[in-house]
């Protein structure tokens, strides 16, 4: 409908051809060369073919639909079936997509909602605003007096709920890591206080029904049936939740002493840590040593470029399990600092390689000293 619209002045404001650096505007080249060992490839790769299957779909239900485009197919015959050529245009779907994921805002009981001029404003950890829909089903913008500013403060002269006329107005689109902000909107911002590596570490499938049990009862039903991640974060580089998952995964026999009551936690852990701690050293050297070769590999990978500009160096180091790292070669480190200025998506992945490497190096780190603590005492 173009001008005939009333979104269309938004709309024509939006760039032509999207957001610059979302994933569906990368070329199979640059996917194949910049996002391998991250663990935004996968990913990638994955929504893409969705994307695909997606459109694919759309088309097949435009061609076979009996409602007609009326005057959206610019016919002149308000009942035509004549499919235009707009509908069925790969370019322009992915532009709608890439436009809905990086401009739209999820708003209570509306699902994800385009506001006119709100989503022209850019993204920064902390900024000083809050939105949202107030009564009335009004969408509000507002300054939040005391938040943590990234824009100059409000002066004497200004309104203590609106932002100095002299700052650029600032929103946090979310707490992500930089491999979700990639994916979503196609940028990264360095450093980010919200960086996570997701594990997963499903419990298998022939595994006893009573070590189901306890992992229910510690909320980790998602995490057992590979529905959701553990995750990994600089704060907590090793959560002890992952640890005693993995401790009951690994635990061969019945559960020493009685079945666990899984309805009744002790007064300091939960019943899944109180198990933990009743099972052999043994058994945590052995779950400590599984994840370390878990975390070793995705940190290794992570330090390796497939840049047509990066040569291939090799160097090992012994870890303190005897095992060799790639991780640990300084060269390949040195690697991680490497900016293309020219090339923005090369940019971008460096980021978000950056930050999964320093993650997943924090976790090997806190491994491997609690490998070293029980193999010496």
């Amino acid at each position: 409908r173009r001008e005939r619209s009333r979104w269309w002045p938004h709309l024509a404001a939006l760039p032509a051809d999207g957001p610059p650096h979302s994933l569906l505007r990368w070329t199979q080249a640059e996917i194949d060369a910049y996002l391998p060992g991250t663990s935004l490839d996968p990913v990638a790769r994955a929504w893409r073919r969705q994307v695909t299957t997606d459109f694919d779909e759309v088309c097949r239900a435009v061609r076979t639909s009996s409602q007609g485009f009326g005057d959206m197919g610019h016919s002149g015959d308000c009942h035509s079936t004549k499919v235009p050529a707009w509908a069925c245009d790969r370019g322009l779907y992915e532009w709608a997509v890439a436009i809905i994921w990086s401009r739209c805002v999820t708003l209570p009981g509306r699902g994800k909602s385009l506001v006119p001029v709100f989503d022209f404003a850019n993204h920064a950890f902390g900024a000083p605003t809050r939105h949202g829909c107030k009564a009335g089903d009004r969408f509000v913008l507002e300054f939040a007096p005391g938040a943590a500013t990234v824009s100059p403060p409000p002066t004497e002269e200004s309104d203590a709920t609106t932002t100095p006329t002299s700052s650029e107005l600032h929103i946090a689109y979310a707490s992500h890591p930089s491999a979700k902000l990639a994916l979503l909107y196609g940028f990264a911002v360095e450093p980010n206080p919200h960086e996570a590596v997701a594990l997963y570490a499903p419990l298998r499938g022939e595994e006893p029904e009573w070590k189901r049990r306890l992992l229910s009862a510690a909320g980790l039903d998602a995490e057992a049936a590979g529905e959701a991640p553990f995750w990994l974060t600089l704060d907590e580089p090793l959560p002890d939740r992952l640890v005693d998952a993995q401790r009951l995964a690994r635990w061969g026999g019945t559960a020493p002493g009685p079945d666990p009551d899984t309805s009744r936690p002790n007064d300091d852990d939960d019943a899944l840590r109180a198990f933990a701690r009743r099972l052999p050293r043994a058994n945590e050297v052995a779950a400590l040593d599984a994840l370390h070769v878990a975390i070793v590999h995705m940190r290794d990978a992570c330090a390796r470029t497939t840049t047509p500009r990066t040569t291939t160096t090799t160097s090992t180091s012994s870890s303190s399990n005897g095992r060799s790292s790639v991780g640990t070669d300084a060269l390949a480190e040195q690697r991680l600092y490497e900016d293309d200025d020219d090339n923005p998506r090369a940019r971008l992945a460096a980021i978000v390689r950056r930050a999964e490497y320093r993650v997943l190096d924090a976790s090997c780190r806190r491994l491997d000293a609690r490998l070293a603590r029980l193999r010496c005492s």
